[in-house]
Parts: structure tokens; C-alpha cells; sequence
């Protein structure tokens, strides 16, 4: 593999066999979210995507999804701080386990907080595989000096990047993106800054056809502005594999990173991206196609 739960359609409280703690479950119809209090309160979550409240349950891929607990309550006081503790558990649609962190506040909450009201983030990307969505997120707080709990659970279904256009002609492939590599995001949108550096990844190629072993990628890469002036240009990245060969099971296990870097250069935006990759020896191929703005 990110808006605020304004409103909550409140299940009936169930009381449970205890005089000190009501359990209750709040649901959240547009995203099917649903909040288990049992001891451990929260006001309201929101959750955001890339920076943005969202109230939906649809990412795309490795998008920045946080979940933004506001006015936990409930938690038991030790020198006037308390001790929260919050755990991720993320399981595919195969019902494997493809991410679990026990401690997500680690460190930064070792000591306590006196913080009043309390707010609690739980950070996740999903890189995780298209094929195995939607994915079940499971979140969990705790109290170290008590017995409350609260539980989180969302159901969310994991797509890939809209920017880019792929059509695959006989290749199978995982994942296909254009990254940042300079502040580490996903590009989205199409904005590109030129003083950063890019990769253009693909992940998980299959299909090609093997003669004695081998394989013979190719990939060529072309960037035009909108004026038809040739940004960036190279008919085969992979030049060196065409011509020797690569081994099919090395291949399989191997990502095909494109670093790209910009020079100045004037040119009128948008600018088309084309990248294809190809199998040299069926003729089988994978098109890659995005609009970008380049801003220098």
C-alpha cells in the first residue's frame, strides 16, 4: 500500500459484567470504520490521506495514510501523565498478516505525557500488493498502568496510482509508480519539482519468455514537453541485458528502478512521459503513459 469522522452512528452501549467500564461500538457508514471503547475513549478520528481528511476507505497505492485519534480519555494517571500505548495490525484479503508493529509510539511516549487533551497518530503506507486488497487495519490503544482499551478497525481497499496509464500487452507486472527519491513521496498529480531526482519503479515483471535461462529486457524512456521538444531521451535503459541476456530467475526477483534527473531547460508544460517496456523476445510489452508538470 488518509477526514475527520465528523458524525458517528452510535450503537446502543452494551454494558458488560463490570461497574467500572462501559463498552461501547461507534460505526462510521461512509468508510464502515468501527470504534470499540472499552474503558479507553476518543472524541472523534480522522483519518487523512496525503495531508488531506478523507472519509473514504479507497488509497491508492503507498499513499501517507494517518489515523488521528482526538481527546483520548480514559487512561489511568501516574505523577500527572499518563501511559498510552498503540499497536497496527494490517492483514490481507488472504488473511496473511503483511504488517504488525506492537508499539507504534515506541520512544516518543517512554516517559508519559501530560498532554490534555490528548492526541494519538498512527502513521501507515500501504505498499502492499493490489491483488491482496482490500486490506483489514486493525489499531489498538492501551493503558500501561490500567486495563482500558480502545479498538480501531477499517476496512480498506487498495488501488493503484491514478497518474500513470499502463497497458500491459502479454507482461505481467506488481506495481508500476513514479517516485520522488528526494523527499522519499509518491508523486502524485503529475507535479514534479526539477531539482529533485525520480525513479520511475517497476516491480514484479513476469512473463517474458527464456532461451537457455535468459531473458532480454529492454526499456525505453521519452519525455516531451507539450510543444513536441524532447526533454529527456533513451531508447533502452536496459541495453546491456538486451544484448547478454539476463538470467530468468534473477530477473524474477529483481525491481527495474529509472532514476531520472532534470537539467534547465525550457519547455512548455505539461509534458508527456512514455516509458515501454518490452520482452526482446516475444515483442510482448508493457506501456507506461503520464501527464507531468515540471517546475524548475
Amino acid at each position: 500500500m488518509k477526514k475527520p469522522i465528523l458524525f458517528f452512528a452510535l450503537i446502543p452501549s452494551l454494558l458488560f459484567g463490570s461497574c467500572h467500564f462501559e463498552k461501547s461500538v461507534e460505526k462510521d457508514f461512509r468508510n464502515s470504520s468501527e470504534t470499540i471503547s472499552d474503558g479507553i475513549g476518543v472524541e472523534d478520528v480522522k483519518i487523512l490521506r496525503n495531508g488531506d481528511e478523507t472519509p473514504n476507505n479507497e488509497f491508492e497505492f503507498a499513499d501517507d495514510i494517518s489515523f488521528i485519534f482526538n481527546k483520548v480519555t480514559g487512561l489511568q494517571e501516574k505523577d500527572g501523565k499518563v501511559y498510552p500505548k498503540m499497536s497496527m495490525q494490517v492483514v490481507s484479503s488472504k488473511r496473511d498478516t503483511v504488517f504488525h508493529e506492537p508499539d507504534l509510539l515506541g520512544q516518543n511516549l517512554k516517559d508519559g505525557t501530560d498532554l490534555n487533551p490528548l492526541q494519538l497518530t498512527a502513521r501507515l503506507v500501504p505498499a502492499f500488493s493490489i491483488k491482496d486488497s482490500p486490506y483489514d487495519i486493525y489499531l489498538e490503544i492501551t493503558d500501561a498502568n490500567g486495563k482500558g482499551k480502545l479498538e480501531y478497525h477499517i476496512l480498506i481497499d487498495l488501488i493503484e496510482g491514478k497518474g500513470l496509464q499502463i497497458d500491459a500487452e502479454g507482461l505481467g507486472y506488481e506495481h508500476i509508480y513514479l517516485y520522488n527519491e528526494s523527499q522519499k513521496t509518491m508523486v502524485r498529480e503529475g507535479k514534479v519539482d526539477a531539482k529533485d531526482e525520480y525513479v520511475l519503479m517497476f516491480e514484479g515483471l513476469s512473463g517474458l519468455q527464456a532461451k537457455d535461462g535468459l531473458v532480454y529486457p529492454a526499456l525505453m524512456l521519452d519525455i516531451t514537453d507539450s510543444l513536441g521538444k524532447k526533454v529527456l531521451h533513451n531508447p533502452n535503459l536496459l541495453q546491456e541485458l538486451t544484448d547478454n541476456g539476463m538470467k530468468e530467475s534473477e530477473f524474477l526477483e529483481s525491481k527495474f528502478p529509472v532514476t531520472i534527473r532534470f537539467k534547465p531547460y525550457e519547455l512548455v508544460n505539461p509534458c508527456v512521459l512514455k516509458a515501454v517496456f518490452e520482452d526482446r523476445l516475444s515483442g510482448k510489452k508493457i506501456h507506461v503513459d503520464g501527464l507531468i508538470h515540471i517546475q524548475y
